[in-house]
């Protein structure tokens, strides 16, 4: 019974690929080469140093947006990845409640992974009508799809975009006994707080 009010649904698992280690090397060097001494980037770039390994970069939300949406842009870019969504991120990942500044090198990565994140969840969103991300861990993404969705189609649409994609993992499958437990308790929190209305 619990099946037929909570089951029937395709579940898709993604994992992406972290940027390596040249990747953000050549992203870093060919930004850092082109960094002029623009008053506008000053007070979230410490420039006293000319390695991309030693160069500070202020971890705010006008700092993040100035350097990833106004100078990492130019280098590599995505429509719906924003300096502002990326610190929205980094600040939910910190364990501290005041982020603290990082050497420019670890901005460029961060800015890459994030790049591929928002990539993986536009490529779902934009192949399976009414998917829906149930669970967010690490690079792992878990998507919930409609009903009627055909797994052969999940399959091929998957395996044959992987590569453009940077997907190192996935799998396909029916809703689980712990996935309708997950969906009953999101019910019953959900009731709890119309009733508080």
């Amino acid at each position: 019974e619990l099946k037929n009010v909570y089951g029937g649904n395709l579940f898709v698992d993604l994992k992406y690929q972290v940027p390596t280690l040249k990747e953000v090397q050549d992203v870093a060097f060919k930004a850092m080469s082109k960094l002029s001494p623009d008053t506008k980037m000053q007070p979230f770039i410490n420039q006293s140093q000319t390695s991309s390994d030693k160069v500070d970069c202020l971890i705010s939300a006008d700092g993040i947006q100035m350097v990833c949406d106004t100078y990492l842009a130019s280098f590599i870019s995505y429509p719906s990845a924003s300096g502002l969504g990326l610190y929205e991120k980094l600040q939910a990942n910190s364990e501290s409640e005041k982020l603290q500044p990082v050497v420019f090198k670890v901005l460029v990565s961060d800015w890459m992974e994030y790049i591929r994140e928002c990539r993986v969840h536009d490529f779902i969103f934009n192949s399976f009508t009414g998917a829906s991300l149930v669970e967010s861990r690490g690079r792992l993404r878990r998507y919930k799809l409609a009903l009627g969705t055909k797994t052969g189609d999940v399959f091929k649409q998957v395996e044959g975009n992987k590569e453009d994609y940077n997907i190192s993992e996935y799998s396909v499958g029916f809703t689980t006994l712990e996935n309708i437990f997950m969906e009953m308790m999101a019910d019953a929190d959900s009731n709890k707080e119309a009733a508080r209305v």
